[in-house]
């Protein structure tokens, strides 16, 4: 993973900055103030890849005052580019994040994120195989943490180194061995269960065998009587269809003789509305010349009323302009009564929003703002003098106790030199006369004084460092404390010049609004409005004036027709009456003749209905005596069925025995099969499990851990020091047991890594966590080619930085970005390409050069 391209937003120190461009960049140091936000960048881009940035919560990582946050981070990944994006939103006490994964096609991005965020994080983690424990511990020297490995308990130490390697996909392995040899153990034990069931069936092999024979038997008996009942039964087979042919034929002589009993009583009340209808028609010819009087007053009626509403039609589309003209008036007067209305609300809106302003409150305002901004630049002085004063305190203190453990060493081979007789050389062991014992002597004297001075000299400078630091703590809470107050003020400063701009805006709004208001107000009074409107309803006035219509003489003509209105009707019966009755006389006649036709017809079937039934009556017997023999055939057929239905199952019975015996075979031949197949899980459980593979996987590892972290240890310190691995430890109890032990050997011995401190306890710190990403970069499968090295050089002098650089530059070649964060400004001319991080009022910014 190569990072090229990283852009934060609302990101800890950093507001809105352009993005650093990191492609070209090999090997580059990060520099800038305490507090600016170096170790940030570093965070941001573990932040984007693993939602974790040291140890600070994910609310506490938006910039003071925002509620949002992203970081976006392109990274090049075995020769592809990609895009990953964190964003986080802050409500309340809690929050909300999202995070995105694309890959580059050319220019173009195609979203590889998965439905959850959870579910993203695993595709990452998939993708660069490395999670963010594993990076901190190998790839990434954070600051203050450098011996992040080291400090580690030994059992924590090699889990780590396991991780490192990819040892944890051989635990999967195991269980995946374990998982198979008991799923194969238990089809073994199904196996037997099953086998034994088999034998169970067939043991009763012989009894069914038995059964069968007896089915046999029976089933020929039931046969033999079975044909008996069905020659009797044929003897009547004819009955049941000759009786229902008889009920059928009776049936539609009983329907027919309904049928013609219905006819003949709708003839009958044919000839009763016959009568009835010539009595009514006759009614109405003897009316003849009253309803032709009538009839001729309503036509006169109704030609009178039809002249009359030719002009009402003419009237009414006059009518409704005229009211449509006096509505477009009205509507007029109330849209200038509402303007007059709505400008009246403004105006006092306006006057009120111009006398809200407060002028004296905003230049306080202003001038607190002012003071606090100063004390906020001296806060931010006195935290870098802060800052400084403890990196210096922790140098001195890291000399301080490794002079004490030499000059504690120095006076053990003075004491043995001070020894008259038989004072030996420290180095090579050899007896020393007296005049090279007094020479050593007098000259680790001087040595012992020069470190004692340096040691005493230190110890002051920190008493003064102390004394100046809990002086300036005091300050710096003032100062703090202080600007606490400076958001609250920022806020309120743009409250007020936006109130102020507001007030402006409304001076000027309120002149023009005064002015409509009175020329609105004048055309109300003057009713100065719609002018076309009310010439056009003049002009209608004079237009229905001159139509002529008489209301009266409309009302008139309409109650006459309304009086003779019952003629119209009364004229049509008339008509009707004389073109019907000749038509029901004639039909009369015909109804009478059809009457006695029905009576004839009637007769004759009663007569044919007497002499069905006495068929049916013979056949009623004959049927009886042939559902006496078919319920009887029934039941020998049924008892047939159910003898060959035993001989059926006795011999299903066998042949599923012959099958029973097929499936035992198969079984066998499977239970072999899978017992075979757990005895080689259970040899792979052994071999995948901690003290198999990963073991020797290790075992093969931690020479060339230890090969290189002696290379790089021994450029820093010029030879002097080595470091070994031990993976076993001896038990007090006997035997061994795993672990991985750190010892270091120098000029003065073989010693645990707990004895070193200080800057010789960095430079092992950094030989074997720059070992453990190289180890991490050449993991099969794995492919980390960044390094990023968070500050450390504070407790090294000016030699050990130059051995630090000389390492660094020693393995430059080994990954394609080194990032060295550093506030030590003699340290920037060792690297070619400057991240320079700088503090303003607006955030943090960068700037690669």
């Amino acid at each position: 993973m190569i990072p090229i391209r990283l852009n934060m937003h609302n990101f800890l120190a950093y507001r809105a900055p352009q993005p650093v461009l990191l492609e070209d960049v090999r090997l580059a140091c990060l520099i800038g103030a305490n507090g600016a936000g170096k170790s940030s960048l570093l965070d941001a881009v573990t932040w984007a890849l693993w939602g974790k940035a040291r140890t600070r919560r994910d609310n506490d990582l938006i910039y003071m005052g925002a509620s949002d946050m992203y970081v976006e981070l392109d990274f090049l990944h075995e020769g592809q580019k990609y895009r990953v994006v964190r964003q986080r939103q802050k409500r309340g006490a809690s929050g909300s994040g999202k995070l995105y994964l694309y890959v580059y096609d050319g220019d173009a991005l195609n979203e590889m994120s998965e439905a959850s965020a959870n579910a993203t994080q695993a595709r990452i983690n998939g993708l660069l195989r490395l999670d963010y424990d594993t990076f901190i511990n190998s790839a990434f020297l954070k600051q203050g943490s450098a011996d992040l490995f080291t400090t580690q308990q030994p059992a924590r130490r090699k889990q780590i180194l396991s991780n490192i390697l990819g040892l944890e996909a051989w635990a999967q392995y195991e269980d995946n061995a374990k998982k198979l040899r008991d799923e194969n153990g238990n089809q073994v034990k199904a196996l037997d269960i099953r086998i034994a069931d088999y034998d169970k069936e067939l043991a009763t092999e012989p009894a069914i065998q038995r059964d069968l024979a007896e089915a046999q038997a029976a089933h020929d008996t039931a046969k033999n009587l079975l044909g008996i009942a069905e020659q009797q039964l044929a003897e009547l087979k004819d009955a049941p269809a000759l009786l229902d042919a008889a009920k059928n034929k009776h049936a539609d002589r009983a329907h027919r003789l309904t049928m013609q009993e219905k006819s003949l009583d709708a003839i009958h009340a044919t000839l009763e509305r016959n009568e009835q209808q010539l009595a009514e028609y006759q009614s109405v010819l003897d009316m003849r010349t009253e309803i032709e009087q009538g009839y001729e007053a309503l036509q006169a009626a109704r030609s009178a009323r039809d002249d009359l509403s030719d002009k009402l039609s003419q009237l009414q589309p006059i009518d409704a302009q005229i009211s449509d003209r006096q509505s477009e008036i009205r509507a007029e007067r109330t849209r200038l009564e509402t303007e007059r209305d709505g400008l009246q609300n403004e105006i006092a809106a306006l006057e009120q929003q111009i006398a809200g302003v407060s002028e004296d409150e905003i230049d306080r305002v202003t001038a607190q703002l002012d003071e606090l901004k100063a004390k906020e630049a001296e806060r931010d002085t006195a935290q870098e003098r802060l800052n400084t004063w403890k990196n210096e305190f922790a140098g001195l203190k890291g000399t301080n106790d490794a002079l004490k453990l030499g000059m504690n060493e120095l006076k053990e081979r003075i004491d043995d030199l001070e020894q008259v007789e038989g004072a030996s050389c420290p180095l090579c062991g050899q007896p020393l006369d007296e005049t090279h014992r007094v020479e050593l002597l007098a000259e680790l004297n001087a040595e012992g004084k020069t470190r004692g001075d340096t040691y005493r000299a230190n110890a002051a400078r920190m008493d003064e460092i102390d004394a100046e630091q809990k002086a300036l703590a005091v300050s710096l809470k003032t100062l703090k404390d202080a600007v606490a107050e400076l958001p609250r003020l920022r806020e309120r400063a743009g409250e007020l010049q936006a109130k102020r701009k507001a007030a402006a805006d409304a001076q000027r709004t309120l002149k023009d609004r005064q002015q409509r208001l009175d020329e609105v107000t004048r055309t109300l009074t003057e009713e100065d409005y719609a002018q076309p409107i009310r010439e056009q309803l003049v002009m209608l006035q004079a237009e229905k004036d001159a139509l002529g219509y008489d209301g009266d003489a409309y009302k008139a003509h309409s109650a006459a027709m309304q009086q003779y209105s019952e003629y119209e009707n009364m004229q049509a019966s008339l008509r009707v009456a004389e073109q019907t009755v000749p038509g029901l006389l004639e039909r009369r006649e015909e109804a009478q003749r059809r009457e006695a036709e029905l009576h004839e017809m009637i007769a004759e079937l009663n007569t044919e209905l007497t002499d069905i039934d006495g068929e049916i009556a013979r056949l009623t017997v004959q049927v009886e005596e042939f559902d006496r023999r078919e319920q009887e055939e029934r039941r020998l057929s049924t008892e047939e069925r159910n003898k060959w239905e035993a001989v059926n199952n006795a011999q299903q019975a066998l042949r599923a025995l012959e099958s029973l015996r097929d499936r035992k075979a198969r079984d066998i031949d499977r239970r072999k099969h899978y017992s075979e197949q757990r005895g080689i899980y259970e040899e792979l459980v052994k071999a995948f499990g901690k003290n198999g593979v990963p073991a020797m996987i290790i075992e093969t590892a931690i020479p060339e851990l230890q090969t290189i972290t002696n290379d790089l240890l021994m450029r820093m310190t010029d030879g002097r020091m080595t470091v070994k691995f031990d993976t076993q430890r001896e038990k007090v109890s006997g035997g061994t047991t795993e672990t991985l032990d750190i010892t270091i050997a120098d000029e003065l011995g073989t010693r645990g890594y707990e004895m070193y401190s200080g800057g010789e306890a960095f430079r092992i710190n950094f030989a074997i966590r720059v070992a453990l990403s190289k180890l991490l970069a050449r993991r099969a499968g794995a492919h980390l080619e960044t390094l990023f090295i968070d500050e450390g050089f504070g407790t090294q002098d000016a030699e050990g930085r130059s051995r630090l650089i000389e390492a660094i530059n020693a393995i430059k070649d080994d990954f394609d970005l080194i990032l060295v964060i550093t506030h030590i400004d003699d340290l920037k001319d060792a690297f070619p390409v400057h991240i320079n991080v700088r503090k303003t009022p607006d955030g943090s910014v960068v700037d690669v050069r």
